[in-house]
Parts: C-alpha cells; structure tokens; sequence
C-alpha cells in the first residue's frame, strides 16, 4: 500500500512524493510539528498533523478500521492534508471497497491543485478501478435456469451467450438486466450494477406451477399459465330444500362445468356453463312412502376470480338458465309445490348464485368447495302456480385447467 505522509504543509512549489508503507512510519515522524512554507503556504494544526501521523501508524500495524477513523477526522474535524484523502482512498481499496476508494481519490483531485504532479496518475487510477468488472454469483431454486444478460432498457446483449444457473458473471461498468427463466415457470428479472470489482449474489426462486411452458409468453400480472385458462369440472354434494317443499328430506345432486377464465390482475372474468341433477325425494306422509323425483338445471355461469395466494382462488359466481322438474312417475303423488301430483315434466326459470373456493395443488389439477349456492326456481308452466322454489346447496368436486 502506498501512503502519503508528507509535506505538511502546501507551498506554490511543493513536490508531491508517493511513499511506500514500509517506510512510512520513518516520514511520518515529519508530520510531529507544523511546517511553514514559502509566502502563500498552507499551515495545518498540530491536531491534523498528530491524527495524521497516528493513521499512517495504525496502517503499519494493519489497523485500517482505525486508519480511516484518524484520517478522517484529521480532514474533517481539523482541515488537515488532502493527503488524507489520498490515503482513505488507499484504505479503502485494501478493504475491497472500491466505490469508496473512487470517491476519496476524486476528493483527493478536487483537493488538490491542478497542476499536482500526481493528478495523472491518481486519475489513471481511478479509471482503472472503476472498469475493475463486477463478480455477480447467480443462483436459482430450482438450478439450471437460464441468465440472458441485458442492458438497462431489458434488451439481451448480443456478446454475451446465456448461462445456466448456479454461475459466476463478471459485468464491466454500468447498470445491468438479469432475466432468469425456467420451462414451466414465469420469468424474473433482477437490476444489479457492474464494475468497481463489486461482489454480490443475485437468487431467484421459481414457483413451477404459475409461469408459462416453454416458449410461452405470459401476459402481464396473470397468476394462469398461458394454456391454463380453460376448465372442465366435476361436482357433487347436499341438497336441502328451504322453501316450497316442507316434507322433502334433504338429498344430493350431481354436476357437470366449464368454462374459461380471462388473464387480469387482482380480478379475473369467468365465463362457462353448467349442468346440475339434484335428487328430489317426495314422502307421501299417508302412507310412509316415498317417490323420486328431479330437478335438471341448466344454466350459463359468469363471474369474478379473486387469487389471493399463489395456487389459491376464491370465485364469486351466478348462473342463469332454465331448467326440468322431473315428477315421480306416479302421477297420483302430489307435488308438495304443486299441491296436486304432475304428469309432465315442468320448466322452470333458474338461478343459482354461488361461492366457491378452489386449491390447485398441481399444475392443471384442482380442488375445490362450494360452501353457499342457492338454487332458486320459479315453474312456467301453464297450469303451474308462480311460487318461488329455493334448494340450498353445499358441494365439492375436481377441475381440470387445460
């Protein structure tokens, strides 16, 4: 390391001397007292020369923690010697800090005068250390991901071939795009700076189930894979009647549903349709017995996708439609609805608002619960009385997203 310990003071016609650590302790004993110059010669105070004089010791002993303390305060508490600049620049790039190295050798020029014998060579330096390239560890989870090194506008460099995750990059000066991509997995992109011989490490983790396949483009703020937005789902639960039907017990039913879901941010769109068969058991309190009977629903879907978490959607959903009710084949069993028995099917106007939560714990494969949907139906038919039918439903089944 080359430390500056002298002159004291700076005259108009000083000469500036680069002195090496090892004799550094031996030119420091000049700094015990002020030297006065030539007319027009600068003076330091004692305070300054002594903390100066103390940093130069404490780099001969390897202390640079404690050299970058005394020469700072020789400078900036005392207005000691740009020669303390000079050496916290010194210090700093033995510690490895390049950025602060450049800055304090900068101080050091703007301190010093213009026609300093050193200025060449200190600004020489200057510029070598800041084309010193940047070492940049690179790593993924998981490994092997792609690294398309780009300028700071996100365009891949020409000259530069892309790597594969865990690397070691070295980046010359400048601001620098790092876009890792995975088959399977959404793009990332990290900003890192280059030059100064900086040391960093820049980790991604990819969530394989949310990115687009190989080749795909994703758009943006879209939590679906690009081929993912079509689904087809099958559902079945509890069927318990509410209103207009007092010795119906409570039965199940089955459903069939598709759709597809539109790319967005926080709220999707979601459109599709739907099939539902729920089972309609009627007792004839006379005599004990008990007759099936149905309801076939059909009803287009739409609605809103919320996806709080990754992998986790919750829908808010209304289907409307028409639909069948299937009366027993006895046609002698009274409807409890209809107050009399039915020979024919009925139509009915139908609507089934619903919430419905679903878990994708793979890609392309879900689970998912519908806690509240209410089936509500009012007949049409000509003999019909206009009542309003009201089935709650609770139910579950698996989707499958293509």
């Amino acid at each position: 390391m080359n430390v500056r310990s002298k002159p004291v003071a700076r005259t108009t016609h000083r000469t500036v001397s680069w002195v090496p650590a090892a004799a550094a302790a031996a030119a420091a004993l000049a700094l015990e007292g002020p030297t006065v110059g030539s007319a027009g010669a600068q003076e330091y105070s004692p305070e300054a020369i002594e903390l100066h004089r103390q940093g130069v010791a404490a780099v001969e002993r390897g202390d640079l923690d404690e050299a970058i303390r005394l020469f700072r305060e020789s400078y900036e508490v005392h207005g000691g010697h740009p020669y303390a600049l000079f050496n916290l620049g010194e210090c700093h790039e033995r510690l490895g800090d390049l950025a602060q190295a450049v800055d304090y050798f900068e101080r050091y020029i703007a301190a010093s005068s213009d026609d300093a014998e050193d200025r060449q060579a200190v600004l020489e330096r200057i510029r070598s250390l800041r084309t010193r390239p940047a070492v940049v560890s690179v790593r993924s989870t998981p490994s092997g991901a792609a690294v398309v090194v780009c300028d700071s506008d996100g365009h891949p460099l020409d000259d530069r071939s892309p790597g594969r995750t865990p690397a070691e990059l070295e980046l010359p000066a400048g601001t620098f795009v790092l876009r890792f991509e995975l088959p399977g997995a959404l793009a990332q992109e990290r900003a890192v700076e280059g030059g100064l011989g900086r040391r960093s490490t820049v980790e991604v983790v990819f969530d394989t189930r949310s990115g687009p396949p190989a080749g795909g483009e994703l758009e943006p703020d879209d939590g679906l894979e690009a081929n993912d937005r079509a689904f087809v789902g099958l559902e079945g639960g509890t069927v318990a009647a509410l209103r207009g039907a007092g010795n119906v017990f409570a039965s199940g039913g089955l459903g069939v549903l598709g759709g597809y879901e539109f790319p967005g941010d926080a709220l999707r769109f979601v459109v599709g349709g739907e099939a539902w068969l729920s089972f309609y058991p009627i007792e004839v309190r006379q005599t004990g017995a008990r007759h099936l009977s149905m309801f076939l629903d059909f009803s287009v879907l739409a609605g809103v996708v919320w996806e709080p978490l990754p992998g986790l959607r919750l829908s808010g959903v209304l289907g409307l439609g028409f639909g069948l009710y299937l009366p027993p084949e006895d046609a002698s069993v009274p409807v409890p609805w209809a107050d009399s028995g039915l020979e024919d099917p009925e139509p009915l106007m139908h609507l089934r608002p619903a919430l419905q939560v679903e878990w994708t714990p793979a890609a392309g494969f879900g689970l998912f619960v519908t806690p509240v949907a209410c089936d509500l139906d009012v007949p049409v038919g000509a003999d019909s009385p206009t009542r309003l039918l009201v089935n709650y439903v609770a139910a579950g089944g698996v989707m499958v997203r293509f």
